[in-house]
């Protein structure tokens, strides 16, 4: 990707406080803001103009999209990790004595540098040399591996505030920093600061004002809530040390408690109870099992594979319900093939609010990809399946082959061929096509005749040798794509069309071609996989035996000698009972008893 894209969703420096302060940057798309003065002001007045109350309620929440105002374009909601593991991340950066807190604290900042892309000068360095890097498409996914070393660390912290050989006096100090700079983190969004948001000057000046200050008052509220959950764990991690807590498994309880109300208060604002559906309102939703006329008509075409345009539902490229059905040109993907997603911003995008498409040669291309039906959208709103007589099919013998110099001059030229009868290659992927003009015969025929994913199945006949485009998107043969004539392995396909596959196929009568995927990546990776796992199964068999040699197996009658300590004085000591006579101590008693842990 370029730099560009790749620091897009860049996560702002100062925006980092939402971590433990989840609306320091006024939350995100996805929240819920019922509770807010700009809600309630939408709201009467959508209900002052007759509007009624539902569809009132849902104009009203359309204002989630106005709080959001730090770095990234828009949020669908605040990433938050959770102010008491935070906390407890912190005092465990005091407490923990062993070297796992160094690589763990480590990892949570590298992970939080890494999120804030083009806001850190390192990351430009990390885009250009380290390898898969420039693939993320959002580097603020790199939180969730940060999120993971803070639980880690702040579970260890946990841990080390519950162990008797660490003073109480370093634990209280332990307590006392944590609680400090914590403490001193969210006092800054009491501070509040400049609420301003990117979208800010297209508001009306009262409805900003009202915008403004719920943003401030939302920061304020969740520095008041992050500050009390954490004192909340304070005391009760001092009550436990102090006493007034007797049993570790209630303190350890009580912060569990405390944990999940947090994080649970904060998920409830995105995952509300009103955007739950039954089963049956998921699937009253879905084209698969509520079908439309023009799907229902689609359907009942019997040619094994074709494409189809939907324009009745918006923007087909943002719209994935056709593929419940159909194979669709368009729909969506986060992670999109680059050459695709070329061709369809400088042709496929060309269709008018009306849902026609305006630009004759366009059709051309719809054509070479095989899309049979568009789906339109009429003046009563009722969707109607068109026929596209000029589809090309699944594969085609052209008569003639144009070459241009680069991939730029073919995506201009393709405007202005016909695909049905021309391929068009650039220089780079002539290969065997160098010097070669096919000898067109309307008696030749290319026809799919078995469709997967991972195989496709053609019969041909040719008088001749002959050049064979087929709809399908252009992946290099190199990655896994392998073509077989007659059950044995010919050249491979080259690219045409900008975007689709291409292969020289030698003259015959009735002959079977398979275009089969198959990767070298997945075997090699898929063999390694398997011997990896024997081996570790071969380790873990290996340990056993050597375990229960030199140990032997455990006698259930009898205690571990380890577990068993001789007779002590002090009477605070209640004796077990064995199951098995137990050998008498040194002082001729015949009673053990078990050494209470950490005593």
């Amino acid at each position: 990707m370029t730099k560009d894209y790749a620091w897009g969703w860049s996560y702002g420096i100062g925006e980092s406080m939402t971590l433990l302060v989840p609306c320091d940057c006024g939350g995100g798309a996805s929240q819920s803001y019922r509770d807010t003065k700009t809600y309630e002001a939408v709201y009467n007045n959508m209900v002052g103009q007759g509007m009624p109350t539902d569809q009132a309620k849902r104009q009203a929440d359309q204002v989630n999209s106005l709080f959001y105002f730090c770095n990234q374009p828009f949020v669908g909601a605040a990433i938050y990790y959770g102010i008491i593991f935070v906390f407890l991340f912190v005092l465990g950066l005091v407490l923990v004595q062993n070297k796992w807190k160094w690589w763990l604290a480590s990892a949570a900042l590298f992970m939080l540098t890494v999120s804030w892309g083009k806001n850190f000068f390192l990351n430009d360095i990390l885009f250009d040399y380290f390898p898969l890097f420039n693939k993320f498409r959002a580097v603020t996914q790199a939180l969730g591996l940060g999120q993971l070393s803070v639980v880690a660390l702040a579970m260890l912290g946990l841990q080390a505030w519950f162990d008797e050989t660490i003073a109480p006096a370093k634990k209280m100090r332990a307590l006392y920093i944590a609680t400090g700079v914590v403490g001193v983190f969210c006092l800054t969004a009491l501070a509040g600061g400049d609420a301003t948001g990117p979208h800010d000057s297209q508001l009306q000046p009262q409805l900003l004002s009202l915008v403004k200050e719920d943003r401030a008052d939302l920061a304020r509220n969740d520095g008041f809530r992050s500050i009390g959950f954490m004192l909340l764990a304070a005391a009760l991690l001092y009550s436990s040390l102090k006493g007034y807590i007797k049993k570790t498994w209630i303190a350890v309880a009580a912060i569990g408690f405390i944990c999940l109300a947090d994080i649970w208060m904060v998920d409830k604002r995105i995952v509300s109870p009103d955007k739950f559906q039954t089963a049956q309102e998921a699937k009253a939703n879905t084209r698969k099992d509520n079908p439309t006329e023009a799907d229902k008509k689609i359907l009942e075409d019997k040619d094994p594979d074709f494409r189809v345009f939907d324009l009745a539902g918006g923007d087909p490229f943002q719209d994935a319900n056709t593929s419940f059905l159909h194979k669709s040109i368009g729909g969506y993907h986060a992670a999109k093939l680059m050459r695709y997603q070329e061709l369809a911003e400088k042709y496929l995008y060309k269709f008018d609010p009306d849902k026609k498409i305006i630009d004759p040669s366009v059709i051309k291309i719809f054509s070479m990809l095989n899309t049979k039906y568009f789906i339109l959208g009429r003046g009563d709103k009722k969707e109607d399946a068109v026929l596209n007589p000029d589809a090309n099919g699944n594969a085609w013998f052209v008569k003639n082959i144009q070459t241009v110099e680069d991939a730029d001059a073919e995506l201009e030229t393709l405007a202005n061929i016909n695909p049905k009868e021309t391929a068009l290659i650039s220089k780079p992927y002539l290969g065997v096509l160098q010097g070669f003009t096919p000898q067109y015969d309307s008696a030749n025929y290319i026809k799919l005749t078995s469709y997967n994913p991972e195989k496709m199945e053609y019969e041909y006949s040719a008088k001749s040798d002959q050049l064979a485009v087929f709809s399908e998107i252009y992946y290099p043969a190199a990655k896994g794509w392998n073509l077989y004539l007659n059950g044995q392995p010919i050249a491979p396909f080259t690219k045409a069309d900008y975007t689709l596959r291409a292969a020289k196929l030698p003259a015959g009568e009735k002959q079977h071609l398979e275009m089969r995927f198959e990767p070298k990546s997945f075997y090699t990776g898929e063999t390694i996989s398997m011997v990896a796992s024997g081996l570790l199964l071969l380790l873990i068999a290996a340990g056993l035996f050597l375990y229960f040699k030199n140990e032997g197996f455990p006698n259930v009658d009898r205690l571990p000698e380890e577990w068993v300590v001789a007779t002590v004085a002090s009477k605070s000591v209640k004796p077990i009972k064995a199951s098995a006579p137990l050998p008498p101590t040194e002082k001729g008693g015949t009673q053990r008893q078990i050494k209470r842990k950490n005593k």
